[in-house]
């Protein structure tokens, strides 16, 4: 009777890569030698768990793993996703006044080095001969500029994961500027040694940026010009605006050179011009998203941020961005503003944006999708009646989808609720009301998940802690 190990090999790596299970895949490499080949192939290619740095003992996942793919490079060539930890866990106050690790010697002390990290001594070597070859910067120097055993362990990882297409890495700033430093290197000229030339996503988590230690926008310089990246993701961003020189390099960025198709920004505070010129240097951004930070320090308004995409308005397919925040209220400033429409975004499919960002009535493009409207401070009936006449008229052919969501600062504002006398009745009446406009288009409203709780729970806000008399609680009244 014919089994699996009957049929082609083609066959048998298509069934084994619909197979998401690591247990089944694991099981197949204890069959014969020829599946393990493939399953072991196969079960190498993605890592997204997260794999915490400093190590300290050899059952450590990113110490075992990292041995692994230096003894055996095909395996490390099959390598496709890797989720990394490569911060400092240990609290930055135990590291005061600590020195950093000195390396001296032929070998700069690969047995302790080897130690900490569960590697062998030739693992260690192999990755300090790999370092002669930079002329660009003395072995010594290159070390000890590393500060810390786990950026050599995570650098290690890296190298022997030529063809990684998609990188998930939390850094902190001495991290961040060792990843550096090999990719200047690395794309220097050095013949062959291609470091992440291969990368397409790239995702920066920056954990301990409430600690003090910042990654601001002018340490990723470096990583834009990765020959493959196409989408660059920055959790926790800041812009370092006593470091004017980096203004003066992206304004040296030839508009147009930069392979990146989206960037997003998540809690993030990053000024206006270093926006424009970094949206600016892209070929063809396709996707913008900005989810801004709980600093207000360095901002940007909303009239700056509409003159950087317009500059890519015939490529752009998504946009979101979210200025809202407790510490900050836009809205005064943008009173009889004369821009916001997007209409001229001819390939605009999503559009997330506060809604003090567009004019009352504004004018979508046909192509728009989805529409969401976040930040609400002022009433939206006239604006989604504006929206459904432009569906039911045919210039928003393709428009399925208007979400709406409430401003915290401004509760029951965006349904024209009153700031005393409101209740559960008039909350249901206008969202019905609202609902009503849209009967008879394709377009479903939808309202964010809990509105009527967060409502109440704001004007119980507005009550305790806005200007006294002014608001009055949310009554029950069915």
């Amino acid at each position: 009777m014919a089994n699996l190990q009957d049929l082609p090999l083609e066959l048998v790596v298509i069934i084994l890569d619909c197979t998401d299970d690591a247990s089944t895949l694991r099981d197949c490499c204890l069959v014969s030698k020829r599946l393990g080949t493939i399953a072991q192939s196969l079960l190498y290619q993605y890592f997204i768990q997260t794999l915490p740095s400093s190590p300290h003992s050899l059952q450590h996942p990113l110490g075992l793993l990292t041995r692994t793919l230096v003894s055996c490079s095909r395996l490390g060539g099959n390598v496709r996703d890797l989720d990394i930890d490569a911060s400092d866990e240990h609290d930055p106050d135990n590291n005061l006044g600590r020195s950093p690790p000195q390396y001296s010697g032929e070998i700069l002390k690969t047995n302790d080095i080897s130690r900490v990290l569960g590697l062998y001594d030739g693992d260690i070597k192999a990755f300090i001969d790999k370092i002669r070859r930079f002329p660009s910067m003395s072995r010594d120097a290159w070390l000890h500029s590393l500060q810390l055993e786990p950026n050599l362990l995570t650098l290690l990882l890296l190298l022997h994961t030529p063809n990684l297409r998609r990188l998930v890495i939390s850094v902190d700033q001495l991290s961040l500027n060792s990843l550096n430093s090999l990719v200047r290197i690395s794309h220097g000229g050095i013949p062959g040694l291609s470091f992440m030339g291969n990368l397409k996503r790239l995702h920066l988590r920056c954990p301990t940026a409430d600690q003090g230690n910042k990654v601001v926008l002018s340490d990723i310089m470096p990583l834009l010009f990765l020959p493959c990246l196409e989408q660059l993701w920055i959790d926790r961003c800041s812009e370092d605006d006593a470091d004017e020189s980096f203004l003066t390099q992206l304004f040296n960025i030839p508009p147009g050179t930069l392979s990146v198709t989206m960037i997003s920004f998540r809690q993030s505070c990053v000024g206006a011009a270093s926006i424009q010129m970094l949206i600016r240097a892209c070929k063809a951004l396709r996707s913008f998203r900005y989810n801004i930070g709980t600093s207000n320090a360095i901002q940007f308004n909303p009239e700056e941020l509409y003159s950087a995409l317009y500059d890519q308005r015939n490529n752009l397919e998504d946009v979101r961005v979210n200025l809202s925040s407790m510490e900050q209220d836009f809205a005064p400033t943008w009173k009889d503003r004369d821009y916001g429409s997007f209409y001229e975004f001819d390939k605009l499919k999503t559009l997330s944006v506060d809604q003090p960002f567009l004019k009352d009535l504004s004018d979508f493009p046909p192509s728009l999708r989805h529409l969401f409207l976040q930040g609400c401070q002022s009433p939206v009936f006239q604006a989604m009646s504006h929206v459904s006449a432009q569906s039911i008229g045919g210039l928003l052919p393709l428009l399925t989808e208007v979400s709406l969501f409430s401003d915290v600062l401004y509760p029951g504002r965006m349904l024209d609720l009153p700031s005393r006398g409101a209740t559960d009745l008039l909350f249901d009446e206008s969202c019905e009301k609202l609902s009503g406009l849209f009967f008879g288009t394709n377009v479903d409203l939808q309202f964010e998940s809990g509105l009527f709780e967060k409502t109440v729970d704001d004007y119980d806000f507005a009550f305790n802690y806005g200007i006294p008399g002014t608001f009055w609680p949310l009554v029950s009244l069915g």
